[in-house]
């Protein structure tokens, strides 16, 4: 009778105790997903089809477009060039004098969208936690929409690897809760 009593028992804390440790850990996974994601767009440039993402725009644009930039010296040598027509007033272009990646798209110049992405608890009720990864501005979030329309697919999204990364760690995080009860 004992037995039975222990198992009761010790479901009954697993019951009480799983709502908050779902939380726990659909928010470590969330944040985990992100990382994967921001990691492959930011060094590879890659979609999670794991296809190249269209290279930034070698289109000429007006002056007053640029200027939102952590190096003025390089905004002013930029515009004074294209004032001289010594260079084309591209945001490749633009990239370029800044140092920064214009042989795969990062979606990352100042650093501002990726910092602001985030995760939250959408929705929670007894049987499931719900979490959105996005970003905590409106302005950010526009660039992340933005950067998923022109690669044409939600640059948050998963790889098949990063996916069954992602279970893996899932699967091994509720392991690990279920343990403790043993």
């Amino acid at each position: 009778m004992a037995g039975i009593q222990d198992l009761i028992n010790k479901y009954t804390r697993i019951l009480a105790e799983l709502p908050i440790e779902r939380e726990k850990i659909a928010l470590t996974i969330a944040n985990e997903a992100k990382a994967l994601a921001a990691s492959r767009v930011q060094n590879e440039g890659k979609n999670s089809k794991g296809g190249k993402m269209p290279l930034y725009s070698d289109k000429p644009l007006p002056l007053y477009y640029f200027g939102n930039s952590n190096n003025q010296g390089a905004v002013a040598k930029f515009k004074k060039d294209v004032t001289d027509g010594k260079a084309v007033s591209s945001y490749e272009t633009f990239r370029r004098y800044h140092g920064m990646p214009t042989d795969k798209r990062t979606t990352t110049f100042t650093g501002d969208m990726w910092k602001d992405v985030h995760v939250e608890i959408t929705e929670k009720t007894a049987t499931k936690t719900e979490v959105t990864i996005k970003a905590r501005s409106q302005r950010n979030q526009n660039k992340l929409n933005w950067n998923s329309k022109t690669a044409n697919t939600n640059i948050l999204s998963l790889s098949d690897e990063e996916r069954k990364l992602i279970n893996e760690a899932h699967q091994e995080m509720i392991n690990e809760y279920l343990k403790k009860f043993e």
